[in-house]
């Protein structure tokens, strides 16, 4: 990576730091904020709050087309060593400082203070990334247990994210395999973090809550992956698709047949190899539906006091209702898949209040939301 030399004071937000981290929050992850906003600790909250902003920092270097493969490896592998450094209490603003110059150095052809603000799409990303500070201070000060559960799930998915990015081209995903094992770095790591947050907050059974939480993750992940392979492709060329699933078609001609079915009548008939994949990326998340409620429900829906059933069950249920009440051909239209906000308000107004019972027939459940 070269140094062009550039300096100066990266994160200028002024004093009131939770503020920017409250709002920063519910402009990177609207499913996630719907989420938070449903925890009554607010200790808890601050943790999830930071600890997933911190995450979506590493993701927005994966994620971003602006900086060449290799150096964002790079980038993500420093990023792990600085998190490290403030798991033992080594880092501060100053070595924050120094990484977000390294990002905005192997931006290709911009300042990092050109995006920031700048009415750029994802101008909120690039805020909390020139204010990594922030999240990273609020982090140094959580309790040294959940500092280092945090830290070193962090760490894990900076590190898997650096060797999928690596090379010329965007992220191609192989087969299953390759599939769970990227899902498990971007959204496993996250569920492993969160167990251990909410089992010292709780009493629940925490074998078996990590016996499940890996299922609750991959979930989520797969249906975010079916949602919109359009925008994947066209944002950070990136196919999360598994080749395998594709019906012999090659990541070159999934390519070129997201093009023509861009502008097709009828998707499903004149492209149903690509209807196919997304069939299967969303059946190889319902495999993993039992697992994903098992996790939700070893926690006390009457004993929620703390609002932690409510936040799982808000981004499961959003997955779960844009799996069931979309169709696959509709990943190609150029909208995704998606539901409306009518429905995400009535998925809102329930969280918290299913019961185990009604969790057993998910169908009905979905069914009776929605009504």
């Amino acid at each position: 990576m070269e140094d062009s030399g550039t300096s100066g004071n990266y994160g200028d937000i002024g004093e009131d730091t939770d503020g920017y981290l409250d709002s920063v929050h519910a402009e990177v992850s609207r499913t996630f904020d719907l989420a938070l906003r449903q925890l009554e600790n607010d200790e808890l909250r601050k943790e999830v709050r930071d600890s997933y902003l911190l995450c979506r920092i590493a993701d927005t270097i994966e994620d971003t087309d602006l900086i060449d493969g290799d150096d964002k490896a790079e980038l993500l592998e420093s990023y792990s060593g600085l998190i490290q450094e403030h798991r033992s209490g080594e880092a501060g603003y100053r070595e924050v400082a120094d990484w977000v110059r390294d990002v905005s150095d192997s931006l290709k052809g911009v300042h990092i203070n050109d995006l920031d603000g700048s009415g750029e799409e994802n101008a909120s990303y690039w805020s909390l990334v020139r204010n990594a500070h922030t999240a990273s201070s609020s982090y140094d000060g959580f309790e040294d247990e959940a500092k280092d559960d945090v830290g070193r799930s962090i760490q894990e998915m900076a590190e898997g994210m650096a060797d999928y990015v690596k090379g010329p081209q965007g992220i191609r995903i192989k087969n299953e395999e390759d599939l769970t094992e990227y899902c498990h770095y971007v959204a496993g790591t996250v569920g492993d973090f969160l167990t251990e947050l909410f089992s010292r907050t709780e009493e629940v059974d925490e074998k078996a809550l990590r016996e499940n939480s890996e299922d609750y993750a991959q979930l989520l992940q797969r249906i975010n992956i079916a949602r919109d392979p359009v925008a994947d492709l066209e944002e950070e060329d990136a196919i999360f698709i598994p080749e395998t699933y594709m019906e012999g078609l090659s990541h070159r001609e999934f390519r070129e047949e997201v093009g023509k079915a861009l502008e097709s009548e009828d998707v499903r008939e004149e492209h149903l190899e690509l209807v196919q994949s997304v069939e299967e990326i969303l059946d190889s998340a319902e495999e993993r539906a039992d697992s994903a409620v098992r996790y939700v429900t070893e926690f006390d829906q009457a004993e929620d006091d703390n609002g932690v059933r409510a936040y799982l069950e808000t981004p499961l249920l959003l997955a779960l209702a844009t799996a069931d009440r979309t169709e696959p051909e509709d990943a190609f239209t150029g909208s995704g898949l998606k539901i409306g906000r009518e429905e995400v308000g009535k998925i809102l107004h329930q969280a918290g209040d299913i019961t185990d019972e009604q969790w057993q027939d998910r169908e009905k459940l979905l069914k009776d939301i929605m009504a």
